[in-house]
């Protein structure tokens, strides 16, 4: 070599762009819909046999969500119904019989709450 520096050009291609404006913020009109809206079927047996636990409970939740919103309520006119007053009635009767003993059942509920703190 004589002393000559010697350059090596890159070429690099260029990309296309319109006026100068970036492209790169732009949206392709179909990256605005949900990608599930073009399964077929067998992505959806995919998707079931692969990912099956959320699978479930998506399917739980459309059950109870029918359940739900197709349970009729219960009139304002009918009396309240609880079964804990149901599985206590005799044990009801027998306090409201005896006052000395809702009286030491009352005690004891009291010490115990005092206890508690």
């Amino acid at each position: 070599m004589d002393g000559a520096t010697t350059t090596t050009t890159i070429n690099r291609r260029r990309t296309p762009q319109t006026d100068g404006a970036n492209t790169m913020g732009k949206k392709s009109v179909n990256s605005s819909q949900p990608s599930f809206l073009k399964w077929t079927f067998a992505d959806a047996v995919y998707v079931a046999t692969h990912h099956w636990v959320p699978c479930i409970f998506a399917m739980g939740l459309l059950f109870f969500m029918n359940v739900e919103y197709t349970l009729h309520m219960v009139p304002s006119s009918s009396p309240p119904f609880d079964l804990g007053f149901v599985a206590t009635r005799s044990l009801h009767r027998v306090i409201e019989a005896s006052p000395n003993l809702n009286t030491l059942l009352a005690f004891l509920n009291t010490v115990r709450r005092f206890s508690l703190l």
